[in-house]
């Protein structure tokens, strides 16, 4: 059995895992092209290549927490890491550089979305193992819902209460709020969970990303459905710039 605590504790671990995913979709790109100056163009290419990144480095992380036989030791340094990198994403760092605002924003997006990736892959497959009761899996993943939908209204009702700050201060708040959560939640669900003793398994895992490339490649209905998706994140990720008037512009 599994007490009360630590299926809050593990569930908790999904409140800031919801919110940063929701205030990245939502105020990101806004921010970089409403306040920053960034094309919304470029703006969309970051967008499209950070999900083609998350193409590769999701089984690559799935595969290596297998080989550990381990998925608590990834909560805290995921966490840490995507905790600062998302604030350094709402930092508010400018240049009159086009190129330059470009790679600042790659560069730290790609990095958070591994950061992120380190923490989230073991932590969705730690739900699978944490009990081997049905009643109880149902009641974690229950909990695990219910922390996910308030991490969301709590990306979305930030910006609401700073309607009275001014744009940047207002991003840049919501950037540290986030790291915050995220820092909290991998901390929480770290403490308050244990292993269960998974052995390691003995079958040799491949953990090669460009093996797990070149396999995407082959299969042509992978490879389509990853390549619409890109295309789309980056024809959502334009709209949602252009859109920026009918969203946070309250100020």
């Amino acid at each position: 059995m599994i007490s009360l605590r630590e299926k809050l504790s593990y569930a908790f671990g999904l409140f800031g895992l919801q919110a940063v995913e929701i205030s990245l979709r939502l105020y990101l790109l806004v921010f970089y092209v409403s306040e920053l100056g960034l094309s919304t163009l470029l703006s969309g290419l970051a967008g499209g290549i950070s999900v083609a990144w998350d193409a590769f480095t999701d089984p690559w992380m799935r595969a290596y927490s297998d080989k550990m036989g381990r998925r608590r030791a990834w909560f805290l340094p995921g966490g840490i890491l995507s905790a600062i990198l998302i604030t350094t994403l709402f930092s508010g760092f400018t240049s009159d550089s086009q190129t330059l605002l470009f790679g600042f924003l790659i560069a730290n997006y790609l990095l958070l979305n591994t950061a992120t990736t380190v923490f989230d892959i073991p932590y969705h497959a730690m739900g699978a193992e944490i009990s081997d009761q049905t009643d109880e899996r149902t009641v974690i993943f229950a909990l695990r819902l219910v922390f996910s939908n308030l991490g969301a209204i709590s990306a979305i009702a930030l910006p609401i209460l700073l309607s009275d700050w001014a744009p940047r201060d207002r991003f840049q708040t919501i950037g540290l709020f986030m790291g915050l959560a995220l820092l909290l939640s991998s901390l929480v669900a770290f403490l308050g969970t244990r292993e269960r003793g998974r052995a390691t398994p003995r079958i040799k895992i491949r953990i090669n990303p460009f093996h797990s490339a070149r396999d995407i490649f082959r299969n042509r209905l992978v490879l389509g459905a990853v390549a619409a998706f890109v295309v789309a994140t980056i024809g959502l990720a334009i709209n949602s710039a252009l859109g920026k008037s009918s969203r946070l512009d309250v100020a």
